[in-house]
């Protein structure tokens, strides 16, 4: 492991995250495929490891790739297997504001991901047409069970625990 590099990591939630080092060429086996990348060392928790884009550069993938974002979804070939990769859905989801990007954002990032997930259209109808929009068309019943149990849909605060 490279022990002089000077990098972080912001998670989801915004906590920074300094790195320890970079390791080198390591392979990561996977029933069908192998992936060999530079891997960060960084203490996150519940998580082995982290894939980012780089890795794909080295593949000899087939085609085009498909990825479905809601289901975490990434499709390729390598050769003549079919290649699907999914994702940890508990891994993913927390909001940020733009300004808190731009507050959180360093000399050595390299990029953010972002996918618009909400968005506001106004129609006839006024406001209720465009608040039940927002809400994903959430009826009377849904709404209630949302604002009730409103502690369980919120953004996960700080890294998962760690693994016993």
């Amino acid at each position: 492991m490279e022990k002089d590099t000077h990098f972080g990591v912001t998670t989801g939630d915004g906590t920074r995250c300094k790195g320890k080092g970079i390791c080198r060429r390591i392979e990561l086996k996977l029933e069908e495929l192998t992936i060999v990348a530079d891997f960060l060392a960084v203490e996150l928790g519940k998580v082995d490891v982290v894939l980012g884009m780089q890795w794909l550069d080295m593949m000899d993938t087939m085609g085009t790739m498909k990825v479905h974002w809601p289901s975490l979804t990434l499709v390729f070939w390598v050769g003549k297997k079919k290649v699907v990769l999914k994702g940890d859905p508990s891994l993913i989801r927390a909001e940020c504001s733009l300004k808190t990007i731009e507050i959180t954002w360093e000399l050595e990032d390299q990029g953010f991901l972002l996918e618009w997930q909400n968005y506001e259209i106004e129609a006839e109808g006024g406001q209720e047409a465009r608040s039940a929009r927002r809400r994903g068309g959430a009826t009377t019943e849904i709404q209630f069970l949302l604002t009730q149990y409103a502690d369980i849909f919120e953004v996960p605060r700080g890294l998962p625990p760690n693994r016993v």
